[in-house]
């Protein structure tokens, strides 16, 4: 007779660990390849949701200051191989953007002010001004004009401070003068863009369509600037004041984005042509919202010319061919006169905006000014917003057309 303790052994554990076979040293090298192969394994950034890709898009390129093109000038540490003397610091430009608050032309030593490169926040303040709200009418009569300075309005923009307002008056006109500072990081991941069709198509949407662009005209050309090629500019009218016909229209546009071509000194120099030309048609079509800093007279208000005598009258007809034959998905223009002395020949300014609302069909917002208010992502104003605009700002005789392009 066989004994329990024989049959059921006491350790039932001992048994089962004594019986497993371990595993093979084959066999660990081979799960050891398998993992190392999965942990190298490249993350799959496609197989995330489309709306996780559009946060991780919005995060990287979309930002509530608006984007000058321009070209920036930078310094880098030297080389040990380039020290020939004393200097350790090399300058240098290239083709980035800066801030439109803060623009910078000069060959700076550093980059102060310029968007960071590395993703670091920066405190930019920026200024605009408008006419004063209800509320803030009621505590300036109560004080007989006698501030300088009203309470802070809360912003329902996201990283920035409250807005502070300032008692002024332009043109016997009373103004309040805006302020509040914005937290923003330069642009960056931006050689995602070149990792397929895919994610360029989905990217240029939030770089070019989602922010605002800015681009300055005041003294940016020579008077002798359309002497040189005028018939490889698109929309140049011809000497006798005819337009271009067709051909030489799509003509030009084609050139304007050839790299092949030498371009002329109008396309070159000009923030806006020169912007097209870098970005592309593609990227070009995507373009929403676009402003430029211009004035329409050529002369100071003591009488003397200004630094040129190229100014809207001549830009805006060329502007509003290339914003209508190029920026498919353009929604709005913002025209911001610089310091000039109120305009005189109104008949020829109106003609000119009334090309530039009538020539782009699908714009659906033209602001004429400063006095654009800050928005929210949903299009609401970031703050109490007046319902009304000035009546003195060198605009208020255009401003129908604002109107005329809103209704339509």
């Amino acid at each position: 007779m066989m004994d329990s303790s024989e049959k059921y052994p006491a350790d039932l554990t001992e048994t089962v660990e004594s019986t497993s076979v371990p595993n093979s040293t084959k066999q660990r090298q081979k799960n050891q390849r398998k993992k190392k192969q999965i942990e190298a394994k490249p993350f799959r950034f496609m197989d995330l949701p489309k709306d996780i890709r559009n946060m991780i898009y919005e995060i990287c390129f979309v930002r509530s200051l608006t984007i000058a093109p321009l070209r920036n000038f930078i310094r880098r540490r030297l080389y040990r191989r380039e020290i020939v003397d004393d200097r350790r610091w090399k300058k240098y430009s290239a083709y980035q953007y800066q801030w439109d608050s803060y623009p910078a032309f000069a060959k700076a030593a550093g980059a102060y002010d310029l968007p960071s490169r590395n993703g670091s926040m920066q405190g930019l303040r920026i200024y605009w001004s408008s006419i004063p709200t209800a509320t803030q009418q009621e505590i300036i009569d109560l004080n007989d004009g006698r501030m300088n300075a009203l309470s802070k309005t809360k912003s329902d923009l996201k990283q920035t401070s409250d807005i502070e307002h300032m008692v002024g008056t332009l043109n016997g006109i009373l103004r309040i003068s805006n302020s509040q500072r914005h937290y923003v990081s330069g642009l960056f991941g931006i050689k995602l863009m070149r990792t397929c069709t895919q994610i360029r198509e989905e990217t240029a949407e939030f770089v070019y369509g989602r922010n605002k662009f800015s681009f300055d005209t005041v003294d940016r050309h020579s008077d002798d600037v359309f002497d040189n090629e005028p018939e490889n500019i698109p929309g140049f009218p011809h000497p006798g004041g005819d337009p271009q016909t067709v051909e030489q229209l799509s003509r030009c546009l084609e050139q304007l984005f050839d790299r092949q071509v030498h371009y002329n000194r109008f396309i070159w120099y000009d923030h806006f042509l020169h912007f097209l030309t870098r970005i592309g048609p593609f990227n070009a079509s995507k373009l929403k919202n676009v402003k430029f800093r211009g004035v329409f007279k050529t002369l100071n208000e003591d009488g003397y010319p200004r630094g040129s005598s190229v100014c809207f009258l001549n830009l805006l007809p060329i502007y509003t061919v290339v914003l209508d034959k190029v920026c498919t998905d353009l929604r709005k223009v913002t025209l911001e006169l610089g310091e000039e002395s109120p305009p005189t020949n109104k008949e020829v300014i109106g003609r000119t905006i009334q090309m530039l609302a009538e020539g782009i069909p699908r714009l659906q917002q033209l602001r004429l000014g400063d006095q654009d208010i800050p928005r929210t992502e949903d299009g609401r104003p970031a703050y109490n917003a007046p319902s009304k605009k000035p009546q003195n700002d060198g605009c208020c005789t255009y401003r129908h057309w604002e109107k005329v392009v809103e209704e339509r």
